[in-house]
């Protein structure tokens, strides 16, 4: 019903098939989970919006809701509502307390670990709420009001915004650390009822990555209770979840899962540094300008006072002396960091919290004079001693930044390994034919090494500026020819950013008819392949070129425009738009 709009308006329609015949109006409800629409059915948002098209367009119903149609015909009985039940549970609601039976359909796996986790969040709940109260209500009016109104900053964290919400709710004037405690006081709350999103009970294992995230929101929560109650829960937390089981015996249970993927998952301002000082080991710039770190959820803002960076043959050191601030909670430190590179994957990065300037010249220059004599040994020897065990290592990095760092490490290794493939492949492409040719299999090690290389030619050749498409299809022939295993997913994606790169640059320029062309010589030659290519994007583009180029050039008679018209037709009908 998915893939068709007309198919799913004419199924809406059928519950208008009963009509009475005294009916003064009909209302056809429909209740379904927006995530349906383009998250986990793709497409599925342009589905519903040409089934709403359609439905207007034909006359055959009319969108409304329920305040206008109770306006328009007051309701003349009531419904008594079932408390406790859900679409997704046929127990009620125990989906989200109790191992009910309701799941995903992973066949031999229990949930028994949903009862202990929900009591684990409900004591958390439970030990930070009256004291929250308590503590809050030394600055603010109204605690729990300013808790509902807080979403007003969530959508809004500039300086003046705080201060209006601040101004709005506090009780009497407050320092600058008494609003941060606020902050912290809302945003402990916050986390506190973000733990309990739906998801984190819904699926079947508790190592899954919603039921992780859901953990994830209470660990924040217990580190902001230990900074603003002096409440520290976590002991007591693991505790309970250790009676949570898991299906997946290297996670054991609850606790086990909190340790490995939660707790290392725990940013304070000390790891914010040390992050960014590792990523320095690894880049040649050298700003004084602000560097932003949005993508991880919390925003943190580090600017560098001092960078210093050296270079001993494959060694690399990097000393820095910054102010991290979070944008969130406005805490801010003042940090000395030093970050050894060893090579390979041997990083070491010391952090000193609240650092002052004496303290940061004093072991930057031992640091930095070992290190210049190329006493390597004896540079590493210092960090204990000014750092203590405040240390941190590319295993402390961010996923996202430990996958930038080790495609950095590795790259003069793959760049070798991509030369023998290169030569192998081309001492044996003729024999490899030969071979598929007579049906006998070729031997693994030359189908590897064909394999690595033509996907990377693929691969290269759509992230060309201006692609060859005639040498893109015969390099997919020969690909075809040599049986070779291609690298579907990862092609697939490149190939439809690629096209919509295309489609971008004919919105800029859509009167050309050679670009139109290449675009759709382009699909064609990538239909050649396995793939599964994500139109959305650049069917959107299609359309807007359609209102404003297409309709207009359609009605013009002169040769030009009909020429351009119908390469603009084929090219929408290669990637599955109706223009008419």
């Amino acid at each position: 019903m998915l893939s068709n709009g007309e198919v799913f308006a004419n199924r809406l329609m059928e519950g208008f098939q009963n009509e009475p015949a005294d009916a003064k109006a009909l209302l056809s409800n429909m209740a379904s989970d927006g995530e349906i629409y383009g998250h986990h059915r793709a497409h599925g948002d342009m589905t519903l919006a040409y089934c709403l098209y359609y439905l207007q367009s034909k006359n055959l119903a009319r969108t409304t809701n329920y305040a206008e149609f109770l306006e328009k015909y007051p309701p003349e009985f009531e419904v008594e509502i079932k408390e406790n039940t859900s679409w997704s549970c046929s127990h009620g609601v125990e989906r989200w307390r109790t191992d009910c039976g309701c799941n995903t359909g992973r066949v031999g796996w229990h949930q028994a670990w949903r009862k202990p986790l929900r009591e684990a969040m409900n004591m958390i709940r439970d030990e930070i709420a009256s004291k929250f109260e308590s503590e809050a209500a030394k600055y603010l009016k109204d605690p729990w009001n300013a808790r509902a109104n807080y979403v007003d900053v969530v959508f809004d964290r500039s300086k003046e915004n705080v201060q209006r919400f601040i101004d709005a709710q506090k009780s009497r004037d407050l320092s600058e650390d008494e609003k941060k405690q606020v902050i912290k006081l809302l945003e402990m709350e916050r986390q506190a009822m973000l733990m309990f999103t739906s998801c984190g009970w819904f699926f079947d294992e508790i190592s899954g990555i919603e039921t992780v995230q859901v953990m994830m929101y209470a660990a924040r929560a217990m580190q902001l209770a230990k900074q603003v109650l002096g409440l520290d829960l976590e002991n007591k937390y693991t505790k309970m979840l250790e009676q949570a089981p898991s299906n997946i015996r290297e996670f054991e249970n609850g606790a086990q899962t909190y340790h490995l993927l939660v707790k290392t998952a725990v940013v304070d301002l000390s790891k914010i540094g040390a992050q960014s000082t590792i990523l320095r080991l690894f880049s040649n710039e050298k700003t004084d300008a602000p560097i932003n770190i949005r993508q991880y959820g919390c925003c943190f803002t580090i600017t560098d006072k001092e960078l210093e960076r050296r270079d001993a043959g494959k060694f690399r050191l990097v000393i820095s002396y910054s102010n991290v601030r979070s944008a969130i909670t406005f805490d801010e430190e003042m940090l000395a960091c030093a970050a050894i590179w060893l090579g390979d994957r041997n990083v070491s990065c010391g952090v000193k919290v609240d650092a002052d300037e004496a303290f940061y010249k004093t072991m930057k220059d031992e640091i930095t004079e070992r290190f210049s004599k190329g006493e390597i040994n004896e540079a590493i020897m210092l960090m204990p001693k000014y750092f203590g065990t405040n240390n941190y290592s590319l295993k402390d990095v961010f996923r996202d930044d430990q996958k930038t760092i080790l495609n950095i490490i590795v790259q003069d290794a793959v760049k070798k390994a991509t030369e023998l493939n290169e030569i192998i492949y081309r001492d044996n492409s003729a024999f490899l034919r030969f071979m598929n040719e007579i049906r006998i299999p070729s031997p693994k090690p030359f189908r590897t090494a064909t394999d690595i290389v033509l996907n990377d030619k693929i691969r290269q050749m759509l992230a060309t500026e201006e692609i060859n498409v005639d040498e893109l299809s015969k390099l997919i022939s020969d690909s075809k020819a040599l049986l070779i295993e291609f690298e579907s997913d990862i092609i697939s994606l490149e190939a439809g950013e690629k096209i919509v790169k295309e489609f971008t640059k004919l919105l800029d320029a859509p009167s050309d008819s050679k670009k139109l062309e290449n675009i759709d010589k382009l699909i064609m030659a990538l239909n050649q392949l396995p793939l599964k290519l994500d139109l959305w994007h650049a069917q959107n583009i299609a359309f807007e070129i359609a209102q404003k180029t297409y309709k207009p050039l359609k009605d013009k008679k002169d040769e030009d425009s009909q020429k351009w018209v119908l390469a603009y037709e084929k090219l929408c009908k290669s990637i599955g738009i109706m223009l008419d």
